[in-house]
This record gives C-alpha cells, sequence and structure tokens, in this order.
C-alpha cells in the first residue's frame, strides 16, 4: 500500500538510487502524470511500487491559496450584496 516509513528506495524506472541526491537527479526530469516504478526494499524483501508523480505544493503555499481563494469569495459576496 504505497511507500512507507522505513522503505529503502532501491531504483526508480530501473535507475539505482544510491542516494537523496541521485534521487533528486532522477526526479527533477519528471513531468506530472509520469509514471513511475519505484523498487524498494521493505523488511528484507524487494517488491515493486507503481506510482504517478503529482505536483509538489508545499503546505505554507497551500495554506496561503487557500486563504486567498476565501478572501476573493468573501469580498464577492460582499460586493453582491451592496449591488442595486
Amino acid at each position: 500500500a504505497g511507500l512507507q516509513p522505513g522503505d529503502r528506495l532501491v531504483s526508480v524506472n530501473g535507475t539505482e538510487i544510491t542516494s537523496i541526491d541521485s534521487l533528486k537527479t532522477f526526479l527533477k526530469d519528471v513531468s506530472v502524470g509520469d509514471s513511475l516504478s519505484f523498487v524498494i526494499s521493505r523488511s528484507g524483501q524487494t517488491q515493486t511500487i507503481t506510482v504517478v508523480a503529482g505536483e509538489y505544493v508545499p503546505e505554507g503555499i497551500k495554506q496561503a491559496t487557500s486563504n486567498t481563494a476565501a478572501s476573493y469569495r468573501q469580498g464577492q459576496s460582499s460586493q453582491g450584496s451592496n449591488s442595486l
């Protein structure tokens, strides 16, 4: 059921992952929607997990975007109630 804490990443799409830097190098060319085959080691057994790349939005950005949208909707409601 997906990646879990303690999983050790062995390779992605056949590319050996030996460090966080090698993972970052690989991921820089991945696009949203790409299918990735992760080979992991979990509890001494090798497993393959297929994932689809999504867009990464840092948590602080999500909150700011959400607040901006809420403020905009609130402003729209106020404008609507004041119009003749």
